[in-house]
């Protein structure tokens, strides 16, 4: 099982970060993610493969006043 933001989630099959955001339903204009304790830039997020392994954050940014 892999573990994003701290809760097991089962991947059946290896995803790109874009895909795994996109089945969370994550608005990806302003976020960090980091994979296995790695920082992975932007550019990156369509190669980067996440599996049942893995342990994600994403950190999403909220802008306020």
């Amino acid at each position: 099982m892999a573990t994003v933001n701290g809760k097991s989630m089962y991947i059946q099959e290896p995803v790109t970060i874009n895909e795994l955001v996109d089945q969370l339903g994550v608005n990806a204009t302003h976020m960090a993610v980091e994979v296995n304790g790695q920082l992975v830039s932007r550019e990156s997020y369509g190669t980067t493969k996440v599996d049942n392994d893995a342990i994600v954050e994403i950190i999403t940014l909220a802008g306020g006043g």
